[in-house]
C-alpha cells in the first residue's frame, strides 16, 4: 500500500484508464471511450468543486460517453448544477445516468424531474440505442431494489430483463447496474459491458481488489463470464472520507477489438 492509496480527507478522484476487449467488436466501436461515474455522493463530503475538477481533468482524454451509475448527490439541491456540469463536457454520445438506492433516499420524484429537466437523461427500466459511425451501440439502465432483501436478486434479474426489452439484434449492449449482482443476470443475457457501483469497494483494499471481495459479490474491479464484462466503480466519492487500498476513481474504458 503506497500514501496515494490511503485517503483521509475529500480530494480529487482519479481518471483510471483502462481497456476492454471483445472478439467480434465492430470496427466502429473500436476506441470508443466511455467514462464511467458512480457514487459521486455530492453532499457532506464531496463537492461541486470536486466534481468539477474531475471533469476538467476528464476533458483532455475526450470520452465519447458518459455513464453515471447512481448515487450522483445527497444534496439535491446540488444536483441539477452537477448534471448541468456532466452534460458540459460535451461527450458527442452524450452523458446519461441510472438510478441508484440514494437517490430513493433522497427523493425520487425530485431526482426525476432534475434529469427531464437537464441534458443526462435517466434510464430506469429504458434504454436508448446510439448509433457510432453506423454501428449500434445499445445502452440500457436498471432500477435498484433500495434495500437489501431476501428477494434482491429476484428483483435485479427481473429489472436487467425489463431493462433489455428493445434490445436490437447485433448491438453491442451497455448495461448501467447500481448493483453489481445485476451482473449475474447480465451475463446470462449475453450483455457484453456491465458498469456499476454501490460497493465503494469497501474502502479497504489491497492489490486492486476490495478486502471484502468474495465470489460473486462483485465488490470492486474487472470482472468476467464469458464474452460478458463488468467493472464495478470504487466510486468517486466516500462514505466517509477514509480509504485504504481502495482510492477513488472514474474509470475510463476504452473498448477494443480482441
Amino acid at each position: 500500500m503506497t500514501s496515494a492509496d490511503t485517503t483521509a480527507a475529500p480530494k480529487l478522484a482519479r481518471i483510471r484508464p483502462m481497456t476492454f476487449s471483445w472478439s467480434g467488436l465492430a470496427p466502429q466501436l473500436d476506441g470508443f471511450k466511455i467514462l464511467h461515474l458512480s457514487d459521486v455522493h455530492i453532499g457532506a463530503f464531496v463537492g461541486l468543486e470536486h466534481l468539477g475538477g474531475l471533469l476538467e481533468d476528464a476533458a483532455r482524454h475526450k470520452p465519447d460517453l458518459v455513464l453515471v451509475t447512481g448515487d450522483l448527490a445527497d444534496d439535491l439541491g446540488r444536483l441539477p448544477d452537477a448534471l448541468g456540469m456532466i452534460a458540459g463536457l460535451k461527450a458527442p454520445h452524450g452523458a446519461w445516468a441510472s438510478i441508484g438506492n440514494h437517490e430513493y433516499y433522497q427523493g425520487i420524484d425530485r431526482v426525476k424531474r432534475a434529469h427531464a429537466r437537464s441534458d443526462v437523461p435517466l434510464l430506469m427500466e429504458d434504454s436508448a440505442l446510439l448509433r457510432v459511425r453506423g454501428a449500434g451501440l445499445f445502452l440500457a439502465g436498471a432500477d435498484d431494489p433500495v434495500n437489501l432483501r431476501r428477494d434482491s436478486d429476484d428483483f435485479l434479474k427481473g429489472t436487467v430483463q425489463a431493462s433489455l426489452r428493445r434490445r436490437p439484434e447485433g448491438a453491442f449492449t451497455v448495461l448501467m447496474s447500481h448493483r453489481p449482482r445485476g451482473f449475474v443476470e447480465a451475463a446470462r443475457q449475453g450483455v457484453e459491458l456491465t458498469l456499476s457501483g454501490h460497493t465503494h469497494g469497501g474502502q479497504v483494499g489491497r492489490a486492486g481488489r476490495s478486502l471484502f471481495d468474495h465470489k460473486d459479490n462483485f465488490f470492486w474491479g474487472h470482472y468476467r463470464r464469458g464474452q460478458s464484462q463488468l467493472y464495478t466503480s470504487s466510486g468517486v466519492g466516500h462514505w466517509l472520507p477514509v480509504r485504504l487500498g481502495c482510492p477513488t476513481e472514474a474509470p475510463l474504458i476504452t473498448l477494443r477489438a480482441a
